[in-house]
């Protein structure tokens, strides 16, 4: 049916109907009337257009419809070797790779967030994984590794050489991971940074506004976090309970010491000392809610100000009080 309530085709009997994406195709499988644990139907896959044409007949083992991004479709005849068609059901890249494919990301298509799946194509460009990496060098430049993860283009052709254990897109850089070091690298495989695993600081790799999480053990067992940049440059010591990045309009960023709550920004300079029993995070309005040990409520903006001081408040900005 289309949105207007109306029947669009008729599906064969033959066939259903199991993903949906780009508002160009659909992934069907074949009638075997056998189900999965999860009762999902069990056999080939293929693809149907809005139409209800067919575009390609169930005969692949799988295909990864989620990943279809900018006419490339990841499949795979055996299970095992990963290649490409287009929205024809063309061959394009002859199956290769491995599964998983690394490269799951999420961009924005249109004006909107869009999640994409393993081995997408995103600027021409996809991630994917030969089989086993092996054995990876301390020094990433040492570039004789011929199985990890890898960038292609449309036509096969490798821009990034598969030596790597991980790679993923972020922020328009390639984050690549080996057994001693990670870091940046761009499109073409430049160096732009990179951090020793060595060190006893671990780096989660989610970059937000160009900064991440670190973190380390303290002689206590506990861990204690801190901020770290693109640039491999360490903007906020690892001395802190909790530390919640604002990936919104406001880059002002939450943390927490000795169970005190206080602000830095991305630079790594301190906003607010940690000093409230409770904080918000920043809202995109450039303000904060935050409460003192005298349970009293305040607005503080992105300078640290308190513009709005009221002990009696038990609501802000539709915030009910924090127990």
């Amino acid at each position: 049916f289309n949105r207007d309530g109306k029947k669009a085709f008729d599906v064969p009997n033959d066939i259903s109907v199991v993903g949906y994406e780009n508002n160009k195709l659909f992934k069907i499988k074949e009638n075997t009337g056998k189900v999965d644990e999860m009762g999902s139907p069990i056999g080939k896959d293929g693809l149907m257009d809005i139409k209800g044409n067919i575009v390609v007949s169930p005969k692949y083992e799988e295909i990864m419809l989620e990943s279809y991004n900018e006419g490339m479709i990841p499949f795979t005849e055996d299970g095992e070797k990963w290649g490409y068609i287009n929205e024809k059901g063309e061959v394009i890249i002859a199956p290769q790779y491995s599964r998983p494919m690394s490269g799951s990301v999420s961009i924005e298509l249109k004006g909107k967030s869009v999640y994409l799946g393993p081995g997408c194509f995103v600027n021409g460009l996809a991630v994917v994984q030969l089989d086993s990496p092996g054995a990876f060098s301390k020094h990433s430049e040492i570039s004789k590794i011929t199985n990890g993860a890898g960038v292609v283009d449309k036509k096969g052709n490798y821009i990034i050489q598969p030596k790597y254990e991980n790679l993923k897109l972020v922020d328009n850089k390639y984050c690549y991971e080996t057994e001693y070091t990670w870091g940046f690298i761009n499109k073409d495989g430049k160096m732009l940074s990179e951090f020793d695993k060595e060190k006893g600081i671990s780096v989660d790799k989610d970059f937000k506004n160009g900064i991440s999480l670190i973190s380390k053990v303290d002689l206590n067992g506990e861990t204690i976090y801190g901020l770290i940049n693109d640039k491999n440059k360490i903007v906020l010591d690892c001395e802190y309970q909790e530390i919640s990045i604002n990936d919104g309009k406001t880059p002002i960023n939450k943390i927490k010491q000795n169970d005190r709550y206080g602000y830095v920004d991305n630079k790594g300079k301190i906003i607010v000392k940690p000093q409230y029993t409770y904080g918000s995070d920043f809202f995109d309005d450039g303000y904060a809610h935050v409460i003192d040990e005298s349970g009293h409520h305040f607005i503080v903006d992105k300078n640290g100000k308190v513009i709005v001081d009221n002990k009696d408040l038990t609501e802000i900005n539709g915030i009910e009080k924090a127990e």
